[in-house]
């Protein structure tokens, strides 16, 4: 099933876009963090706007791995 350059699975698992290679364990794993340092860098750095600054980041963050999933996702 991994075999066919998919990284997530549309269908089965018992749930929708799940990761089935480590390619994709890989991307959700860094999507996490991502999301993380998102929401935590501009505060513990007291950037102006912080929260603007977490949003907006957090947005691009999303959007790419909204893509990576779309790409990467069996038909």
């Amino acid at each position: 099933m991994a075999g066919d350059g998919a990284w997530f699975g549309r269908r089965g698992y018992g749930t929708r876009n799940l990761p089935i290679s480590w390619q994709g364990w890989l991307a959700t794993i860094l999507y996490a963090c991502a999301v993380m340092l998102c929401f935590f860098l501009p505060a513990i750095w007291n950037l102006p706007h912080a929260e603007l600054l977490s949003f907006a980041s957090f947005a691009l963050v999303t959007i790419a791995f909204t893509m990576v999933c779309a790409r990467k996702s069996r038909p």
